[in-house]
């Protein structure tokens, strides 16, 4: 039962959004400007079992299902299962069944490292299959695809230094101390192409190949020779032009900084988000609806249903989107990439925002709307800095700019932020097993070294629960 309201008022778009609550603060629906809704029903565990789409006369109800562990493992539309799920006994995702008859099996080792990924058709052959090999740090060496293997190379700081393909295609990055990219060498075909990049102290791309790249005050990338990038006064991403400066794509925003809407030649598409901050519909210039999706319990998008049909997102284990499939089980669509999600290769025709790690793509300038910034694949860079300070102990966090350490084979920023829940769960576990220790250590150095080593274990199952919850 909803029993309080609240009202929104969003100056910079002149628009108020209204939100009822229920007695445990638990948001049960919210009402746009448009008239448009979204309703939201919990169970017991505040487990979101319905989201309830109203716009105009169209409605969509999707259903989501749990078990005894608070796992998602059924989801529907209108009535009809869509995908479905089970899980292993340590937690971890071992099967997704679509509706339009593709699944997908997962394999892990025994540290929890996912070591194949099979996806199915509906008639149970292969459509995709991966296999992945690590090394002693816990790095993917080398991924069996459906092309042949892809290898990589990391160095002392486990940053990605080389990736082979099977097309014998090599990829060789350097980096400074820092962890600014200096260096990218490309040999294909036979022949070789070196790119080399430039920065100033604040760490940030001055030239790229004798192209000079432009910020301003505040650190933002302003121009790259290519384009000219424009923002507002929270520093996001409002206009990027061409050389002609022409406007290519604009941005707005919400009060609370997501992407309200994306406005190219061909108008304007207004985003509507979920409780997890998730696109959950589209709609765009008369307020109908263009597409509305579908996501697993860690985000990663599941389907899309644009014009009366609805599409299967096929991933491999990192998360990317490998392919697309209809209703009816076939292909439509095919993506490929590298390690840091530049789209080598593609296949098919159907409109489909999510590419490479499950993040949204912006076709118009091939960069990627990560939430708070946006990443350039091309650089290996956000155009603007991070707002977190890094961990002091590790130079690599420090600087404002890169991608994921340098790692994109085994790290994710869906959000463009770094992820602070390893240092966060180290200070945790060793404050409890150090706290605990000191009040028990009077009692005598045995039950002292027991409580420490009760609160270092807690501290690594802590830290495993957590990357699997959240990253698997």
């Amino acid at each position: 039962m909803s029993v309080t309201r609240t009202e929104e008022t969003d100056e910079a778009n002149n628009e108020t959004t209204s939100y009822a609550y229920d007695k445990e603060d638990k948001v049960t629906k919210v009402t746009y400007d448009s008239g448009n809704t979204t309703e939201y029903t919990y169970d017991k565990n505040n487990n979101v079992t319905e989201n309830q789409i109203t716009v105009g006369t169209t409605t969509v109800t999707q259903g989501m299902s749990y078990d005894s562990l608070d796992h998602l493992t059924k989801i529907a539309e209108n009535g009809k299962d869509q995908t479905q799920f089970t899980y292993n006994e340590n937690n971890r995702v071992a099967s997704q069944k679509n509706a339009d008859g593709t699944s997908t099996l997962y394999r892990y080792n025994g540290a929890g490292d996912i070591v194949e990924v099979t996806i199915l058709d509906s008639n149970g052959e292969k459509l995709e299959h991966y296999e992945y090999a690590y090394d002693d740090h816990g790095n993917i060496t080398s991924v069996q695809t459906p092309d042949g293997t892809v290898q990589y190379t990391y160095n002392s700081m486990d940053q990605l230094t080389k990736e082979t393909h099977p097309d014998g295609t090599v990829y060789e990055y350097t980096y400074d101390a820092t962890g600014n990219r200096t260096s990218m060498k490309v040999t294909e075909d036979g022949s070789t192409t070196t790119t080399d990049y430039s920065y100033d102290d604040a760490n940030q791309l001055t030239s790229v190949d004798g192209t000079s790249y432009q910020h301003d005050k505040n650190g933002n990338l302003t121009d790259d020779g290519e384009h000219t990038y424009v923002y507002n006064a929270d520093n996001r991403l409002v206009e990027v032009k061409d050389a002609n400066g022409d406007t290519v794509v604009s941005y707005t925003y919400r009060s609370d900084g997501m992407r309200k809407t994306k406005t190219t030649s061909s108008g304007t598409i207004t985003f509507h988000y979920d409780e997890n901050k998730n696109v959950i519909y589209e709609t765009d210039d008369s307020n109908q609806i263009i597409a509305h999706y579908t996501y697993d319990h860690h985000n990663l998008p599941v389907s899309m249903t644009r014009n009366g049909e609805t599409y299967y997102y096929q991933k491999n284990g990192h998360g990317d989107v490998v392919a697309l499939t209809d209703s009816s089980g076939s292909v439509v669509a095919t993506y490929e990439y590298d390690a840091f999600g530049n789209v080598i290769d593609e296949t098919g025709s159907v409109e489909n925002p999510y590419r490479y790690a499950g993040y949204r793509y912006d076709t118009e300038i091939d960069m990627y709307y990560l939430q708070n910034r946006y990443y350039n694949p091309e650089t290996g860079r956000f155009l603007t800095r991070d707002s977190h300070e890094g961990d002091k102990d590790n130079p690599l966090t420090k600087n404002k700019y890169t991608y994921v350490e340098n790692n994109p084979v085994m790290k994710w920023d869906p959000t463009g932020e770094h992820s602070d829940f390893s240092i966060y769960a180290y200070i945790v576990g060793l404050i409890t097993a150090l706290g605990g220790g000191a009040v028990c250590f009077w009692l005598g150095p045995t039950l002292f070294l027991a409580v420490l080593c009760a609160g270092l274990w807690f501290n690594a199952w802590f830290i495993y629960n957590y990357f699997i919850y959240y990253y698997w």
